[in-house]
């Protein structure tokens, strides 16, 4: 449960501009008031900007102090490495 945590760190798939339903279920269900929230998301191709403003509508009710989108994961291996190495340390992690 969020409340147990004082920071949330939520991933998902982008599918057809969305988060994986899954993940939009869980969130949709979630309170995430009062915590902080960083959240990422995979790509393969396009809709990423999409996903990321529906899954913050989502968790509207959490601080998100971070968001990332990585794309072409198996084309741009150390370039997305990087990426997710400034972003953990950005949020302290």
């Amino acid at each position: 449960s969020p409340s147990d945590f004082e920071l949330i760190v939520v991933g998902t798939p982008v599918w057809n501009s969305r988060p994986a339903s899954a993940i939009s279920t869980y969130l949709k269900r979630s309170d995430f008031t009062g915590k902080k929230v960083a959240v990422f998301f995979t790509n393969e191709g396009m809709g990423d900007e999409k996903a990321v403003e529906r899954t913050k509508a989502l968790i509207s009710s959490g601080n998100i102090i971070g968001e990332l989108v990585v794309s072409k994961v198996f084309e741009n291996q150390e370039e997305n490495e990087s990426k997710i190495s400034d972003w953990c340390r950005n949020l302290s992690l």
